[in-house]
């Protein structure tokens, strides 16, 4: 069966029927990259976060170069609070996205730009995890130019600038946040916290 059948009963949820077609597929073809990805996110979502890793780790062994396995290793890692490795996954696939860039020397495709929106958007918590703020603060400006209708790094960038007490930023930053996501119904619970932190910012 095609790979589209076995992505949609991810998509649908169908955890178990899916991940034995993915199993079936790597008995047949067990260097197939996009199956090991794809099971790795699946084994993730059901909470069998070692055999997720295993999964994504072949991933890479088969495919060192593809940014997404990095990614998804960096959030399994950080949900477990292994932040050395979330840090170091994160710098390989923006590695690898950076060196696209340079070896034909062009942008990145558009397609490929939410990952690195992605991996500097994550790399921000790391940054504050080791209480490095200007990193922080670098990485969060950096996951807006590839990607800058995302509104979660204006949100992080008006938390940070809360946080080291630059209120003129910090509301600035919340404004264009809610701009940009009151049109998202999944981040409605956001947008609520952020309307009571701006109107408390301001009645001060």
């Amino acid at each position: 069966m095609p790979l589209r059948y076995w992505t949609d009963l991810f998509n649908q949820d169908q955890l178990e029927k899916a991940e034995q077609h993915f199993c079936i597929a790597l008995e047949s073809a067990p260097n197939a990259v996009i199956v090991w990805l794809n099971l790795g996110r699946l084994l993730k979502n059901k909470g069998q976060d070692t055999a997720a890793r295993q999964a994504l780790l072949k991933c890479i062994e088969f495919d060192p170069d593809l940014p997404s396995a990095y990614q998804h290793l960096a959030v399994l890692e950080k949900e477990n609070g292994n932040y050395d490795l979330v840090g170091t996954y994160l710098l390989k696939a923006k590695s690898i996205l950076q060196s696209y860039q340079v070896k034909h020397n062009s942008p990145l495709p558009v397609k490929s730009r939410p990952d690195l929106a992605f991996v500097n958007f994550h790399l921000e918590e790391i940054y504050l995890h080791q209480q490095r703020v200007k990193d922080a603060i670098t990485a969060y400006d950096t996951a807006i130019r590839p990607k800058p209708d995302n509104p979660l790094p204006y949100l992080g960038l008006a938390k940070l600038y809360q946080y080291i007490g630059n209120e003129g930023s910090a509301r600035n930053f919340w404004h264009r946040f809610l701009v940009l996501a009151r049109p998202h119904q999944n981040l409605s619970s956001e947008i609520t916290r952020a309307e009571k932190t701006l109107k408390s910012t301001i009645d001060q």
